[in-house]
Formats: structure tokens, sequence, C-alpha cells
């Protein structure tokens, strides 16, 4: 009887709720096991056992008015917005959870692929405070252009052009969450502090500084979403609104070379952000339910 409310349960969830499940289920399991011996981890499990909850109210509400044309257009954002809290929550989890940080193998990577060169250490001290407004400015913009993706799918397109595009953001969340959780890392900035001249930035780079530091420091450096999403919704509209995809295109690449240039990503990182987004747009059709819900147009 259990097995068969179990899957009765989950039959409720679409497939992108399914993975912001999976992800919280993960979590919770790491935050358990890690618990008796790390007792700060008890107010994480709170904090994961709320979004739990709510997703678990989300799609009882969904799935009770599938038939609307509200829940047609909002229930996409709700994998979504599991995704969104656990980025912000994941600032510290890893760091307390797990016995192991990555940046010294990361750190290494990049030299290899680099014939020796560490690029954050070889790009220290070349960069004048114009360039370091101007990369502040790229990587400042990512924030407007996600949010920006994100009306414009709300508003700006067909069902199932919709859901295909939030459910791979969801796929691309729940895969660099993985590398968030097992290979906790927080970049060249903290890594390499005591090597690096400070960056003598202006306005902009000082609103990077106060954003990372409101959305817990420095962390999660393997992989980069700020490129894996970047490109994700760039190379999703190529295909779909090509002019839209080219006017991405300067953003995108702004966006790369700041996460490196402001020294917040390896170029490892950068390279499985890209792989990450690619896999998640391929595998995105599977996400998608193969017929809309009722009230919804295909």
């Amino acid at each position: 009887m259990r097995f068969a409310a179990l899957r009765t349960l989950l039959s409720r969830f679409t497939r992108p709720e399914l993975l912001a499940l999976g992800t919280l289920v993960l979590v919770l399991v790491v935050v358990a096991v890690r618990s008796p011996f790390v007792p700060g981890l008890a107010g994480e499990w709170r904090i994961h056992s709320g979004i739990l909850v709510a997703l678990l109210l989300f799609v009882g509400l969904a799935h009770r008015g599938r038939s609307s044309a509200f829940w047609v257009v909002v229930r996409p954002l709700g994998a979504l917005g599991v995704m969104f809290a656990l980025y912000f929550s994941l600032a510290t989890v890893p760091f307390e959870a797990i016995p192991w940080e990555a940046d010294g193998l990361l750190f290494d990577v990049d030299r290899l692929l680099f014939g020796g060169v560490s690029p954050s250490l070889w790009l220290d001290g070349r960069l004048d405070r114009w360039q370091v407004e101007l990369f502040s400015f790229c990587y400042a913009l990512f924030i407007p252009y996600l949010y920006l993706s994100l009306v414009v799918g709300i508003l700006g397109r067909e069902h199932r052009e919709r859901e295909r595009l939030f459910a791979a953001l969801v796929m691309l969340y729940a895969l660099a969450f993985l590398g968030y959780l097992f290979v906790p890392a927080r970049g060249p900035v903290v890594f390499l502090a005591d090597q690096l001249q400070p960056l003598a930035g202006g306005f902009f780079h000082g609103q990077v500084l106060n954003a990372v530091e409101a959305s817990g420091g420095p962390h999660g450096a393997m992989p980069s979403l700020h490129l894996g999403i970047s490109l994700l919704v760039c190379r999703f509209d190529l295909k779909v609104n090509r002019l839209r995809g080219l006017i991405y295109i300067p953003l995108v690449l702004g966006i790369l070379f700041a996460t490196v240039l402001l020294r917040y990503h390896w170029v490892v990182d950068l390279l499985v952000g890209a792989l990450l987004a690619g896999l998640a747009l391929k595998h995105s059709r599977g996400l998608v339910q193969s017929a809309p819900p009722a009230g919804g147009r295909s």
C-alpha cells in the first residue's frame, strides 16, 4: 500500500519537478549523513525540509488546477523556483558537510590545460581599472539577462517551447548541483587570495562584490552556472528565435571572460558548464510531457 501511495504521489509530478525533488532529497541525505559529525547542519536540515514541503504543496495545488490556464503558465516555474532556492542554500552546505574542497585540484587542471601556467596567476596585475569595470558590468548583467529570459519565456513563447526551456534550465541546475555538492570549490578569488593583487575597480565592481557577498560569498565554482545558463538560453534562442539569439552572443562572451578575469571561476569550470548546458538542451525534449496539459496551447 505504501509503495502504491508513493507511486500515486510521484505520478503527480512533472519530470522537471521530479528532478527538483531528487536534488532536494540528495541534499537532505547528505545533510543527514553528515549531521552527526557537523552539529551546525541541523539548521540546514530544517531549511531544506521546508523547501521540500513547499515543493510538495506546490505540486499538489498545480495538480488540482492542471486544467487552469493559470497553472499551465505558472507550473514550469515551480521546479525552477526550487533550484533558485537551492542555489542560495548551497552556499554553505557543501563546505560544512563535505570533508574536502576541490580548488587545489581545479587549479592543477587549469595549469595542465595551459601548459603549466595558471590563467588566474598569469592575469594578475594585467587588468586596469576600466577593464575591471567593463567585465564587472558584463558579470552584473547576468541576473537581468536571466530574469529577462524568464519573462520572455513566460510571456513570449508557446506552451511547448516554454516548457522545454524551463525543463532544460532545471536539468542544468540539477547537474550543476552535483558539482556544487561533491566538488565544492570557491574559485581563484578565495583559493589564490594571498597570491593575487586586489582588483582595482569602481562602481560596477563594487556592486558585483556586494552581490556575491549577499548570495553567501564565493561558492559553487564547479561548474560555472553563469556561463552554463547564459549559453543555454542563447543556444536555445538561436534555434527558435535566431535574431534574439544573435543579440545575446556578445553578452554571453562578456560573461564568459568576466567569470575568469574577475577570478570567480577556473577555466575548467567554464568547460564543464558549457558541456552541461549542451546536455540539458539535448535531453530537454525528454523532460517535457508528451502532450500539453488541458487548457494549454501546443
